[in-house]
């Protein structure tokens, strides 16, 4: 039976054939689409393994020669918001990983872009940013550890214009030293944004439900955990942690998954008619987040709701749609409400290099490409029948899903992949096998 199904998937490796990366074992959360499959994108998925070392000039990497798919700073010569000062010399790849890391030189200042305070102690740190975009639409997943410090952790992307944003994971996981910044220790901040650059102008949902929060965790700082998005439209963001869909914005309402599992489903309460600007609530612990209405469901907010929650004021003027070519960027940042909430880390906490080292396992990124596929049934007693099958004939689950093949099965069954793409099956497998390549 096994030899049945490695050969059965190999023939299909062979005609559709990828590079093998660290996470192919790993099954994509998201849904690619009606008689669609993923297809990797090579040029901007990488697991590391491979060794960069630190270099003060310009400088791109990747495997090889051949693959050099990052560049060892911004898209543009910007140093960082608030005291950040990004540093060429504060990335790496070893050990598997990539590393950027946080550190202070004596002396070092910085003035905040847009307050009138004095000039902060400079907070030197990696930023990274792929050499080639991706558009919508596309799943983009990262394995990250979260420094456990009290400044930023981040995967985000951004358009060469600086204009349009989607924040994967902002994570502000450390404590620190006296204990300051254990609010945001315990969340994820999950956004976009859109931008006027001339004047400075930008929105971006400030819901409570944006900065997300699980029972279970109450720092994220030095822990493991994939996040990811799902940019399905021009006007629909899903945000995964740990393959598990927990926010969605579509067009003009917000679905959010609450720390108790269940979800709430909220739309924009309107605009100030004073200010012109979107409402804040005025009382209750959500007092100075965005203002929203709560419904029964997404589809019922987005029945009741006219205001866009991709960029409710039109600021891109193309119909409210983040539509653009995104740059992939991991990077480190000391913000400006960080520094002027005194949270940008100390001296003395800076002496530990490890919490202020951010690790990237792997990031991998797909688009949904029609598929051409082949199908197999196999019984309760591992046998293939040949016949006809119909999606009718098995439930759907979150099989292995991979540019080269999907597996579907009975739900509650036994069906696992190693690293040697040998299959495991439970003894009550019954399922349907279906080998797929792109078109």
């Amino acid at each position: 039976m096994k030899n049945f199904i490695l050969l059965f998937l190999l023939g299909f490796m062979q005609v559709n054939a990828q590079p093998i990366f660290q996470f192919d074992t790993i099954s994509i959360p998201a849904f690619a689409g009606e008689n669609k499959i993923w297809s990797l994108q090579a040029n901007l998925s990488d697991d590391f393994n491979y060794t960069y070392n630190p270099n003060t000039a310009n400088a791109s990497f990747g495997a090889d020669s051949l693959s050099l798919k990052w560049n060892n700073y911004f898209l543009n010569d910007w140093e960082g918001p608030g005291p950040t000062i990004w540093r060429r010399d504060h990335v790496q790849v070893k050990d598997g990983h990539l590393e950027l890391w946080v550190s202070r030189e004596e002396g070092e200042t910085k003035f905040l872009e847009h307050s009138t305070a004095p000039a902060y102690p400079a907070t030197r740190a990696g930023c990274v940013t792929s050499k080639e975009t991706i558009s919508y639409p596309a799943f983009i997943e990262a394995r990250v550890r979260v420094m456990n410090a009290t400044i930023a952790s981040n995967v985000w992307l951004l358009s060469e214009d600086s204009q349009q944003e989607i924040d994967v994971m902002e994570a502000y996981g450390g404590l620190g030293l006296d204990g300051r910044n254990t609010y945001f220790s315990e969340r994820i901040h999950l956004s976009h944004h859109t931008f006027v650059r001339e004047p400075f102008q930008d929105y971006q949902p400030l819901d409570w439900n944006s900065w997300y929060t699980q029972s279970d965790v109450n720092q994220w700082g030095n822990m493991w955990l994939r996040v990811g998005i799902h940019w399905a439209s021009a006007t629909r963001l899903e945000y995964y942690i740990n393959g598990e869909l927990v926010r969605i914005l579509d067009d003009t309402a917000i679905a959010s998954k609450l720390p108790d599992g269940t979800w709430q489903y909220t739309y924009p309460a309107g605009f100030d008619d004073n200010t012109g600007l979107l409402k804040k609530a005025t009382s209750g612990f959500q007092t100075g987040y965005q203002e929203m209405i709560t419904a029964n469901s997404l589809e019922e907010a987005k029945s009741l709701s006219n205001i866009s929650v991709i960029d409710a004021y039109d600021y891109l003027g193309n119909g409210k749609q983040l539509d653009g070519d995104l740059h992939i960027i991991f990077d480190i940042e000391d913000q400006d409400w960080l520094a002027l909430g005194g949270r940008s880390p100390t001296d003395e906490e800076l002496q530990n290099r490890d919490n202020h080292t951010y690790k990237i396992d792997w990031i991998r990124v797909y688009k949904p490409e029609n598929s051409s596929c082949q199908e197999a049934y196999i019984d309760l007693n591992g046998n293939q029948i040949t016949r006809s099958i119909t999606v009718s004939d098995i439930i759907q689950s979150n099989g292995f899903v991979d540019s080269g093949f999907n597996i579907s099965y009975k739900a509650g069954n036994y069906l696992e992949f190693n690293n040697n793409f040998e299959v495991k099956l439970g003894a009550a497998f019954e399922g349907l096998i279906e080998g797929c390549v792109a078109q």
